[in-house]
């Protein structure tokens, strides 16, 4: 649910760029990245996820988490993560930032919508995989 809820905030529907978190499949390539790292770093990632679900009662002053709050208020709640003056709370959303970010700009769609082809261009520098094949 905490995956979904900040993608909705950070990357929603309607938003500059289309499409949105769901349609780029964002929840399901992060939760394919996290089965795929070593035990500790996922261990740590979750840590991020539960302190951005939890930290409400402390940073938005309210009894809800974050996936329960309405979308206009959980945007802002980032918003105050990432321009907060305190170097932790500034750190964990550019950690979170980049891992929806990653997400974002993986999906064929995004790319095609911003201009970007990075795969074409990785393997017009890089060659095809067979070329490297001993």
């Amino acid at each position: 649910a905490i995956v979904c809820a900040i993608g909705e905030a950070l990357l929603p529907e309607g938003g500059d760029v289309r499409p949105s978190h769901a349609e780029a499949r964002v929840p399901f390539w992060i939760d394919d990245y996290l089965a795929n790292l070593p035990a500790a770093t996922r261990r740590l990632i979750f840590a991020l996820f539960f302190l951005m679900e939890h930290a409400t009662y402390l940073f938005a002053f309210t009894a809800k988490r974050l996936s329960r709050l309405p979308v206009e208020r959980r945007a802002g709640y980032l918003e105050g993560w990432e321009k907060s003056r305190f170097y932790f709370r500034r750190i964990a959303f550019t950690s979170l930032r980049a891992i929806y970010g990653m997400a974002y700009l993986g999906c064929p769609e995004v790319e095609a919508a911003i201009g970007f082809r990075a795969w074409d261009r990785c393997r017009e520098a890089l060659g095809s995989p067979e070329e490297h094949q001993p």
